[in-house]
């Protein structure tokens, strides 16, 4: 196995999250090679319960988000997710590039192939596991700073049934920063804040329930950044925060190389 060096970055200056790396990516040098070792990458990913999202790879904006349900001794089985038309245009496309994340480490794949196994009672998605794939580990490259045009807003519950909100920080599948007034009320590390919510301009809110981990000193307006993980978020919900993340990230890449 060719384990990566963790200080190497990308001509970005940070690994992609959500959308797959290319080979002008330095994505090469996170090589993983032998199909026990990628069936490990696998696992990992079924193990942590992660979402993963099967993109078409001549075309990103045609991707699936699904999960990893099963190995097998030749393939993997994926969980069917989504429209019957995306599924059947992922089907049809040819190779397909897999990517999920799990912490701090995100694995990319090439899958040759998709067929579709129906027993009557449970329909799923299968893949061949390849001989190869990629182990990206870097702590700080899976948050997105959503636009300012998004609005982006994070509301959280107070006392009395109260309600306040800051701007949000960046976000993650796992979590999120906000900046937070410390006029507005005291927060605590540990803190659970539920029936939160994401707020942006003309689109739908995301509830969630957050748990603070981390809160910064505050600067000279009396702000502080607050940092959260997401708690039990429900099945549909956190399938929305990632594609809200992959959508950031296609529009942040897409400034880039303007």
């Amino acid at each position: 196995m060719n384990m990566p060096s963790p200080s190497t970055g990308t001509h970005h200056g940070r690994v992609p999250g959500f959308l797959p790396m290319s080979l002008a990516d330095g994505l090469d040098q996170f090589r993983v090679t032998g199909t026990m070792a990628v069936r490990a990458m696998l696992r990992e990913l079924q193990n942590a319960r992660e979402h993963v999202v099967l993109y078409s790879a001549d075309d990103d904006a045609l991707h699936l988000v699904t999960r990893i349900e099963g190995l097998e001794a030749q393939d993997f089985r994926l969980t069917m997710a989504g429209s019957e038309a995306d599924i059947e245009a992922l089907m049809e496309a040819g190779p397909l590039t897999l990517v999920g994340m799990t912490g701090a480490v995100k694995i990319q794949l090439t899958v040759s192939a998709l067929s579709l196994r129906d027993d009557g009672h449970n329909s799923q998605l299968i893949a061949a596991i390849p001989d190869h794939g990629w182990r990206i580990q870097r702590r700080d490259a899976f948050r997105v700073t959503p636009p300012e045009g998004d609005g982006a807003t994070v509301v959280v519950r107070m006392p009395q049934q109260k309600e306040a909100r800051g701007r949000l920080h960046d976000l993650s599948a796992g979590g999120l920063c906000f900046y937070w007034q410390a006029s507005q009320g005291a927060l605590q590390v540990g803190q659970t804040l539920p029936h939160s919510r994401i707020e942006r301009v003309r689109a739908p809110a995301l509830p969630c329930d957050l748990k603070i981990i981390r809160i910064g000193a505050p600067d000279g307006n009396g702000e502080q950044l607050v940092s959260c993980r997401f708690e039990a978020l429900p099945e549909a919900i956190a399938r929305r925060v990632q594609v809200y993340v992959m959508d950031v990230e296609r529009r942040v890449r897409a400034v880039r190389n303007d």
